[in-house]
């Protein structure tokens, strides 16, 4: 009797020490992310869903996984699953790593523990934030908020254009022509607006055979300050743009600011155009 109680007790003890050596590990779980959904919820405060969204920044349970280029296929470890929240990264004007963008409402969801060593497809679907503003706004449906900064009679100014060949979506784009009797054109918006101090951007569809400029200028201290903070190349087919105006607003902090646009002729060029639409300046 005393030895079939010694037997318990060992195979007790050595069922525990290959627990203590071998502790039951985590088991991958593989969130495949092939792209990432943009939804308006307000469509006349927002304007366009047309988005450029290139990466996911991947949390579970609240720690950072990490930034991955989509579409991407994502490792997490939890047993007993857990959530995830994907928040959506751009490509910043001038700049070619990802960021996370300040104004988009990341996707949450969970990894059931049925899921657990499984690949889990999800397609997110994300927003505004409640709290983004936006100051100014012009998707050239109805008119145009432009005009031309100069008095130069060689300048160009943007324009409305319905042809449908030049529009990206709806019924109207911006239109500058520049050619070499009318080689630059710089234009102004021609109402001013605030942005308030902290996050600030500019988002833009365009589409070009030259490369042109976006900018701010503002009235600081009793001087007119002007400078273009994103240069854009040419580019043929139709593409989405984010330029960060924070460094400018914070420089010269004011009530009002108005956006500048500027483009010429590219070396080599004799006819240059620059298609525009879906402008907003966003802000907190």
């Amino acid at each position: 009797m005393r030895y079939i109680f010694l037997a318990v007790i060992v195979s007790v003890l050595f069922i525990t020490s290959c627990n203590v050596i071998n502790p039951a590990e985590d088991v991958p779980t593989y969130v495949y992310l092939d792209s990432i959904n943009f939804k308006i919820n307000e469509p006349l405060k927002e304007g366009s869903a047309s988005q450029k969204i290139t990466s996911a920044w991947v949390y579970f349970n609240n720690d950072l996984v990490g930034a991955f280029e989509l579409p991407c296929r994502v490792p997490v470890l939890g047993i007993n699953g857990g959530t995830v929240r994907v928040a959506p990264g751009v490509t910043y004007a001038g700049l070619s790593q990802e960021n996370q963008y300040a104004f988009f409402e990341g996707d949450t969801f969970t990894i059931a523990p049925t899921e657990v060593g499984k690949v889990v497809h999800h397609v997110p679907t994300v927003t505004y934030t409640s709290e983004t503003k936006f100051p100014f706004k012009e998707d050239f449906e109805t008119g145009n908020s432009f005009q031309s900064l100069t008095d130069l009679e060689t300048d160009t100014t943007i324009v409305r254009t319905d042809d449908k060949a030049n529009v990206f979506e709806g019924g109207g784009s911006g239109y500058i022509v520049v050619d070499a009797s009318h080689p630059t054109s710089e234009n102004i918006s021609n109402k001013g607006f605030p942005i308030k101090q902290g996050s600030a951007f500019v988002e833009l569809n365009y589409k070009c055979n030259t490369s042109f400029q976006v900018g701010l200028i503002t009235n600081y201290n009793g001087a007119l300050i002007p400078q273009y903070l994103g240069g854009v190349k040419a580019r043929e087919g139709w593409n989405k743009i984010y330029i960060d105006l924070s460094t400018f607003t914070s420089s010269y902090p004011t009530t009002q600011y108005f956006l500048i646009i500027k483009t010429g002729l590219d070396d080599g060029l004799t006819n240059g155009y620059v298609l525009l639409d879906n402008i907003k300046v966003l802000t907190y």
